[in-house]
């Protein structure tokens, strides 16, 4: 239903004030991005002087609440007041929407007052995530289910940093497996971030990598809860991290690194 591979061929729509039909009441949400005719972003824009969380006690609660099956095809969810803007999954509560600032280096430094002086926070997500390409992605590698009810979705710090990962697996020949340290601090979603990366590297190399029959993903971790909290997340995706994948070697700690030789 959707190319992947090939961006170019598949159909973008950006529609603004369509109508819905609800069972309760017609809904007009602000802006909704087709691929091929899917409803898969949604995003609501609000006056500068009016708080982003209204867009989502105002707005986002009541459309899922009146017209609940445009969510069902939804990736993820945008609020926006110019000065601000929070990505998040529309299962998620708002104090897990997140900010997008960062388009390629998780390093460039950020001057936030800047930012909301400009009214450039959406401009900003609009560089980062909605080029045809990095859409795509997003969509393929980037979304799970947390125990078939809960959408879990990238942010800014992961998408960037297991990207860099990837492009960096693409030369494991030439830096014979010794690819980088992908860090993590203290409770950024280390555990996501690796089946993340698990999933795009089966996803994008399977049948690419010569390695043995039976390629396996690996992880050592500094503390049993951690060892705990990886294999239990991986086992509540869905769709799962797959059992045969190219061989994958993750470290996770409180500072995370990864090598996949």
């Amino acid at each position: 239903m959707i190319d992947v591979a090939h961006p170019a061929e598949n159909d973008f729509c950006a529609v603004t004030q369509i109508w819905i039909k609800g069972d309760r009441y017609p809904r007009r949400p602000d802006i909704l991005i087709y691929v091929n005719g899917l409803p898969l972003v949604f995003i609501e824009l609000k006056n500068s002087n009016v708080k982003v969380r209204t867009a989502y006690d105002d707005n986002l609660t009541n459309y899922k609440h009146d017209i609940p099956l445009l969510f069902q095809y939804n990736a993820f969810c945008v609020l926006t007041n110019a000065l601000e803007t929070k990505v998040g999954s529309f299962t998620a509560g708002y104090e897990f929407f997140f900010n997008w600032l960062r388009a390629d280096d998780e390093t460039e430094k950020i001057d936030r007052k800047t930012i909301e002086n400009e009214g450039a926070s959406l401009e900003r997500l609009i560089h980062g995530i909605f080029p045809k390409e990095r859409l795509l992605d997003y969509i393929e590698n980037f979304i799970l289910f947390h125990k078939e009810s809960v959408k879990i979705i990238a942010q800014n710090h992961q998408f960037i940093g297991v990207n860099k990962a990837i492009e960096s697996f693409k030369s494991r020949e030439e830096k014979k497996g010794k690819l980088g340290v992908f860090w993590h601090t203290q409770g950024s979603g280390k555990s996501f971030s690796m089946i993340f990366l698990a999933r795009k590297i089966f996803h994008r190399f399977t049948g690419t990598i010569r390695l043995s029959l039976s390629p396996t993903a690996k992880t050592w971790t500094a503390r049993y809860t951690e060892t705990s909290s990886i294999r239990v997340r991986s086992a509540r995706t869905k769709p799962p991290v797959p059992k045969t994948l190219p061989r994958c070697v993750i470290f996770l700690g409180e500072t995370s690194a990864w090598s996949l030789p």
